[in-house]
């Protein structure tokens, strides 16, 4: 899947990304909860996602989140980061959307590197409640391999 992009309330694909590269990046996926939000990686040197942390926070407090995400793409040299996109089964934005449309927004405002969406259906039911690592490893994998 490539980015979203929000327009009539509807999220669309945006057909314009060269995505010939990824395959040798270091790359970042981001589970976005309420409290707990998922990270996890992959090296250059790999195709495999790897679960990396879970970041508990308050609710409401982003800027937190934002210096974790900032401090995680420091530390790690990531060069793109991949954010799950809650959409329901029928690829509809649930009742999240708004709030991942607007972490993403502060994301990008906050770091230098490219940041993108991908859609994140089922990842919770695969990966179990309380494994946002794992779910943020699965948004990311499905973002690899679908690129």
């Amino acid at each position: 899947m490539g980015a979203y992009t929000r327009s009539n309330k509807r999220w669309l694909r945006n057909p314009n990304q060269d995505m010939s590269k990824i395959k040798g990046m270091r790359l970042l996926g981001i589970d976005y909860g309420e409290t707990h939000i998922g990270f996890a990686f992959k090296p250059e040197d790999s195709k495999l996602a790897v679960p990396h942390q879970i970041f508990d926070r308050k609710p409401g407090d982003r800027e937190a989140l934002i210096d974790e995400a900032k401090d995680i793409v420091d530390e790690l040299e990531v060069e793109m980061v991949i954010v799950g996109l809650p959409l329901t089964l029928q690829g509809k934005p649930d009742k999240m959307c708004d709030r991942v449309a607007l972490f993403i927004h502060d994301l990008r405002k906050n770091i230098s590197v490219r940041v993108d969406q991908e859609d994140e259906r089922m990842t919770t039911r695969m990966a179990g409640k309380h494994a946002h690592d794992l779910s943020a490893a699965i948004i990311l994998q499905t973002y690899i391999d679908t690129n």
